[in-house]
C-alpha cells in the first residue's frame, strides 16, 4: 500500500462529509455501514468511514453500472469483472476469453504501443 492509500485510510469522514464527497445521502451511508455493505465503523463516537473505503465503494458502484450496461448491450456474451490491460482499472470483460481488454481509447493506444494487446 503506498503512502497516499495509507493517508486515505487514516482520514476519517463523518457521514455528512462522506455524503458531500460522494453524492450519496448521509442516512444511506450510515445504513450501508451498519449493514456491512460499506466498510466503516459505528461506535460511541459516532459513525465514520475512511476516505479510501468511501472511494472503493463509489468506484465499485460505477463498475457495477458498467457491467449492467455491458450485459444489456451485448447479450450474446457472458460478462464478469476483470482489469484493464493498460491501467489495471477494474472493468467488465467477457468471460471465457484470453483476450486482454482495455477500458478506454487512451489505454488502447498505450497498450498497443507497449504491445500488451494486439492492434485491431
Amino acid at each position: 500500500m503506498d503512502k497516499s492509500q495509507t493517508e486515505k485510510l487514516a482520514t476519517r469522514l463523518s457521514p455528512e462529509e462522506a455524503a458531500a464527497r460522494s453524492g450519496i445521502d448521509a442516512k444511506r451511508i450510515v445504513y450501508l455501514i451498519e449493514y456491512g455493505q460499506m466498510l466503516g465503523e459505528t461506535g460511541p463516537q459516532g459513525t465514520w468511514v475512511s476516505e479510501f473505503d468511501l472511494e472503493t465503494y463509489v468506484n465499485g458502484m460505477a463498475v457495477d453500472d458498467e457491467l449492467i450496461r455491458a450485459h444489456k448491450a451485448h447479450r450474446h456474451l457472458m460478462w464478469g469483472l476483470g482489469n484493464c490491460a493498460a491501467c489495471d482499472r477494474m472493468m467488465p470483460v467477457p468471460t471465457g476469453t484470453d483476450e486482454r481488454w482495455v477500458c478506454s481509447e487512451v489505454c488502447a493506444r498505450q497498450a498497443t504501443e507497449a504491445s500488451l494487446v494486439p492492434a485491431y
